[in-house]
């Protein structure tokens, strides 16, 4: 009975997705802000400047692809999933002319991980500061900080939660799809906090 017993819990753990994966990266798609000059001449000015670069990626993902998909995939255009060991691509391609807009080197290791911690943080607030770097003054430092104190009845707060792996990288929660992990959460005193 014992080892029947065992082997139900393993066939449940596989069937609720609990099983070695490839770990899973956001990935952003960003650019220069350019204008081409009026005279028909080579050199671009770049707004504000050549240092800053734009996210674009709400309007290029439809357009982004993996070169290699027994590599890695491309979930909804946002998460890159690792799927075998080999080097690939990520590619945004215009859809006008089908060229390479622009393209990055993916290499998906070998080298095996493992959850290491699930981190849980209570996020009742954020705080943003924005300041002038001294010295540089186009250089703006915006600085966030998320409040973890829940400070008047019936303020509401999210759970931020994320993996920490054995390589010391970081992925929240949201990456691996919630179809992937069931999270429960309770209060110890339903008088304090509700869940």
């Amino acid at each position: 009975p014992g080892e029947a017993e065992e082997a139900g819990e393993d066939a449940e753990r596989r069937a609720r997705g609990c099983r070695p994966q490839y770990q899973r990266t956001a990935v952003r798609f960003l650019a220069h802000f350019v204008a081409h000059p009026l005279d028909g001449g080579r050199h671009l000015a770049y707004l504000p400047s050549a240092e800053w670069l734009l996210d674009v990626s709400h309007l290029v993902a439809a357009r982004a692809r993996v070169v290699d998909p027994r590599v890695a995939s491309l979930e909804g255009g946002a998460v890159v999933v690792g799927r075998e060991p080999g080097v690939t691509s990520v590619e945004v391609r215009s859809p006008v002319s089908d060229s390479i807009l622009g393209e990055q080197m993916l290499v998906v290791s070998e080298e095996k991980v493992t959850v290491t911690e699930l981190r849980a943080q209570v996020v009742s607030g954020l705080s943003l500061m924005v300041t002038a770097e001294l010295g540089h003054p186009d250089v703006i430092v915006a600085t966030c900080h998320g409040a973890a104190a829940l400070r008047s009845p019936k303020q509401e707060a999210t759970l931020s939660v994320w993996l920490a792996f054995s390589d010391h990288t970081l992925a929240p929660l949201e990456l691996y799809g919630w179809q992937e992990a069931v999270v429960t959460v309770a209060s110890p005193d339903p008088s304090v906090a509700s869940v």
